[in-house]
């Protein structure tokens, strides 16, 4: 059903209140540690990490997929390769606001500082979930 759906944020959204729902209803009436309710757990837990990188991704997927090689690195023990990539400059990977979603769009480097970028991000994504009426 998820598939009728256009954007993948709208299948993780239907996917996540379903899970969401049958997992509530399951706790209701089977126990907690029953295979069907871990089942479901898991099922909520990727969909809902699948949806925080689907929505963190365009301004800040610079600085995670930094993190996932610096984790990489770190348990390789490559501390020194690490330390050479510091300071190499920070691009925030967007420059223009999606008129769909309202959030930063993939493009070319901007400007401002990282601090002033995630600030604006934050700002965009928080209007984004809970915007004024």
């Amino acid at each position: 059903m998820a598939a009728e759906f256009a954007s993948r944020r709208e299948q993780l959204i239907f996917l996540i209140n379903n899970y969401d729902m049958m997992l509530g209803v399951l706790m209701e009436r089977a126990a907690d540690d029953s295979k069907e309710v871990e089942s479901f757990q898991q099922l909520l837990t990727a969909r809902t990490q699948e949806f925080i990188e689907e929505i963190l991704s365009p301004p800040f997927g610079g600085m995670i997929a930094f993190v996932k090689e610096a984790e990489v690195l770190i348990e390789k023990g490559q501390l020194e390769k690490l330390k050479a990539e510091e300071g190499e400059g920070y691009t925030c990977g967007y420059t223009s606001v999606g008129k769909t979603t309202g959030l930063p769009e993939a493009g070319a480097v901007c400007p401002e500082s990282f601090a002033d970028s995630a600030k604006r991000t934050v700002s965009l994504v928080s209007e984004y979930f809970y915007p004024e009426e």
